[in-house]
């Protein structure tokens, strides 16, 4: 039940944080959403194998950059970031194992 609780108000922060980033524009905002979702679904539907999360983080904020503000792509970093924290031994596959 706690850690509901506080993945909402996790998730109520990260959407303010990315809001502030977007100026308040909420059709940013969820431009800014769906650019990054798609570079994260890129990832997962990849033939490229990722070793390490520093890969993928670099992978995304390259992609990232193509199209986001400096500012944007800071808050969806550290969004990244915990996600990327939150994974567990094994999460990140070597296919062809």
């Amino acid at each position: 039940m706690f850690e509901y609780l506080f993945q909402q108000l996790g998730s109520i922060r990260d959407n303010t944080e990315l809001l502030e980033a977007c100026n308040w524009d909420e059709n940013r905002a969820q431009e800014v959403r769906e650019i990054y979702f798609k570079s994260i679904a890129e990832i997962a539907s990849s033939k490229v194998s990722f070793k390490t999360a520093d890969e993928i983080k670099s992978h995304v904020r390259g992609n990232l950059s193509k199209s986001l503000a400096e500012s944007e792509i800071n808050i969806l970093e550290r969004l990244l970031d915990r996600e990327v924290l939150s994974f567990k031994p094994g999460d990140i596959k070597d296919e062809e194992n």
